[in-house]
């Protein structure tokens, strides 16, 4: 049994050179199944990204792992790949980190790197819109 749903971060890029700029992603999640939540196994990332004016709705596609089941260092990790302007490749690379005495910040806050090639370029903070829970919930799916 498959599951799935959609997911929509947006939030601020701040280069190394200083530079800010907008940066948003709407991904597909697609995991085996249940068990992916508590296994941390991969699940298939699939959907657009699109930062400042460098990238706009660029396809990206990746993987998310979610260990919460872990007494320590509960996280959601991020990987997303696209392509930069002249086709370079490039990623986001980042956690939500979930701790008990907060746990609403930890899954609604993403932070972490975006890299061109292995060069990292620089970090990105992205939230998750409490106001869109309604469509967050709707989105989830299961299939054979």
């Amino acid at each position: 049994m498959h599951v799935g749903f959609q997911e929509t971060m947006a939030g601020t890029f701040r280069g190394n050179d200083g530079a800010s700029a907008p940066m948003i992603f709407t991904v597909e999640v697609n995991a085996d199944g249940p068990h992916s939540f508590a296994t941390g196994k991969a699940m298939a990332l699939k959907g657009t990204l699109s930062l400042g004016g460098v990238v706009r709705d660029a396809a990206a596609t990746g993987t998310l792992e979610v260990r919460l089941m872990r007494l320590r260092g509960r996280e959601l990790v991020y990987r997303l790949d696209f392509e930069g302007p002249d086709g370079e490749p490039m990623s986001y690379m980042a956690r939500k980190t979930v701790k008990l005495r907060n746990v609403l910040k930890g899954m609604t806050t993403l932070r972490g790197r975006v890299y061109r090639g292995m060069k990292a370029i620089g970090e990105a903070e992205l939230t998750f819109d409490l106001r869109h829970i309604p469509q967050f919930l709707r989105s989830f799916r299961l299939s054979s």
